[in-house]
């Protein structure tokens, strides 16, 4: 077998800029979507209602207010950027998940090194 040529008989199919446009296209689409989902879920879970919550986005912040951004950031993040990626491996790809991952290379002081930068730079967020 030539060096060259791919095991996986779906490269050679694949046109780069097509799959860079999905990607981009779909990449956008999951956003709007986990912003609207966040948000949802974060109103029923704050207690917030539907009327005040213009309030909530006005100083002085709540608690009610504070709980509501961070539901509403923390979720729409994981799903617009932790699930979609997933979901474009598995379905769009159609690769295993596990092939990205490289279980030998995970160390606890590197998990809490990664724990510790990300909460070092929410301070300056």
């Amino acid at each position: 077998m030539n060096s060259f040529e791919y095991k996986n008989p779906q490269i050679n199919q694949k046109n780069p800029w097509t799959s860079l446009f999905l990607l981009i296209m779909l990449f956008l689409a999951a956003n709007l979507v986990a912003q609207l989902v966040g948000s949802a879920i974060a109103v029923f879970a704050s207690g917030a209602d539907f009327k005040d919550l213009n309030k909530l986005f006005e100083p002085p912040f709540t608690a009610q207010s504070k709980r509501f951004l961070y539901i509403a950031q923390g979720l729409s993040h994981f799903l617009g950027f932790t699930a979609f990626g997933l979901f474009f491996i598995k379905i769009i790809d159609q690769e295993n998940i596990s092939s990205h991952f490289n279980g030998k290379s995970l160390s606890a002081s590197g998990i809490l090194l990664v724990i510790f930068m990300t909460f070092s730079f929410m301070l300056f967020n």
